[in-house]
């Protein structure tokens, strides 16, 4: 693949010196929060890395209002040394890690920090719990734990979690959270991977990233960051982001069948951090009738959804449609045979991720309302106990 930085990119890149810490942040039209995040990383590398040489790396998707500008012009660091850039390649975030990580191998960095670009939320705190581990050679990839209102986060709630529990053992709460950090190593494998198609250079690039470091004997942690706030969107907002990164762990779990079908049951992944107790601010976003939304494209969806799913499955879904209550025994059944499904699958595989959507508003609005009976860990870990149950059911169905 071609490189995803610019030749006067890799010219400021090869003139500085060798780093300890390289924070890069992914940004694409965040002019309203672009300079916070950037305010509050220079402090917790002046504050808490005052001894480490690090960059601070803005790889941005060709905004089309200030974000960038800001990043050049009104934000002086004064801890670190600054890179602006907009990467080449194609339009995503995981293009926008993947320049990230071409500085982090030129520049040598011994630690790679990643932070969303609209957080409101960051603190210089999360600097420090999440990179001084990494520079103590304890662990070589950490994912974040937040904590998040029950509406927030469905497609890791709904999919990532509860399959990267399932498939691989490891109990990564937030697969996708999107500040991540890692040691130098696991940076060159990434980069190295052949694999890297356009759902990984989009928002696949979470799911990508986790579930390697999961399977690759690299040592995993988890950062416990409290509250994210930041930029939400609704549910039926994410579509394109569901089938993205739905695509990538479908065929991440081709990759990796011959592990995931000896691992019997999941494990605790330790935090590099204590949790405390804290309140999550409560989603401006309306309730939607997301049964209903279902239903509507079940009217011509029917047929096609016979020739996919088992036959004991479908004959739920039908039951479903009259409840109007999709369980979590049969959401799982439902992934379980679109992954069997995308496993054998000659057409377009991303239209066929695409025809799970539907059951995934299905699922959500009754998960949400189990939420607000159960709490949102309790409604989450239900659900991942039924993912792990139900393993055998798609192990006897995935080659078939």
């Amino acid at each position: 693949m071609k490189s995803s930085l610019g030749s006067n990119i890799h010219q400021q890149l090869h003139s500085m010196k060798h780093v300890d810490v390289l924070v890069g942040i992914p940004s694409f039209n965040n002019e309203k929060t672009i300079l916070g995040v950037l305010k509050t990383v220079d402090r917790g590398l002046s504050e808490y890395f005052p001894k480490s040489k690090s960059v601070i790396m803005v790889s941005d998707g060709n905004s089309t209002d200030s974000t960038l500008d800001i990043a050049f012009d009104k934000f002086k660091s004064v801890s670190s040394e600054k890179v602006c850039t907009t990467y080449r390649g194609m339009a995503g975030k995981g293009m926008a890690l993947r320049a990230i990580m071409e500085a982090a191998r030129i520049l040598k960095a011994k630690v790679l920090m990643l932070f969303d670009a609209d957080l409101k939320s960051i603190t210089p705190e999360w600097l420090r719990d999440l990179g001084q581990p990494l520079l103590d050679g304890k662990f070589d990839f950490i994912t974040p734990y937040y904590v998040r209102d029950y509406r927030d986060g469905t497609i890791t709630n709904l999919i990532t979690y509860p399959l990267t529990r399932a498939l691989y053992g490891q109990r990564l709460r937030q697969p996708i959270g999107g500040d991540f950090g890692m040691r130098a190593p696991l940076v060159r494998y990434f980069l190295d991977w052949a694999y890297w198609d356009n759902n990984v250079s989009r928002f696949g690039i979470d799911i990508w990233m986790t579930t390697i470091a999961a399977n690759e004997s690299f040592r995993t942690g988890q950062c416990f960051l409290g509250v994210k706030d930041h930029d939400s969107r609704r549910p039926d907002q994410l579509g394109p982001m569901f089938r993205q990164v739905l695509s990538t762990s479908f065929r991440l779990m081709e990759r990796y069948c011959h592990k995931w079908e000896m691992v019997k049951e999941s494990r605790d992944i330790p935090f590099v951090n204590a949790p405390y107790d804290v309140t999550p601010p409560k989603l401006t976003i309306g309730k939607d009738d997301y049964f209903a939304r279902y239903m509507e494209s079940s009217v011509n969806l029917m047929k096609i959804w016979k020739d996919i799913l088992r036959a004991g499955t479908f004959t739920q879904v039908k039951k479903a449609n009259v409840s109007g209550m999709f369980s979590a025994d049969i959401w799982t059944r439902i992934v379980y045979d679109f992954a069997s499904a995308y496993h054998s699958w000659k057409k377009d595989r991303f239209k066929l991720v695409g025809l799970i959507t539907p059951f995934y508003y299905a699922r959500l609005d009754a998960f949400l309302k189990e939420c607000e009976q159960l709490g949102t860990e309790e409604a989450v870990k239900r659900q991942a106990e039924v993912f792990e149950e139900n393993k055998n059911y798609l192990i006897e169905h995935w080659e078939n």
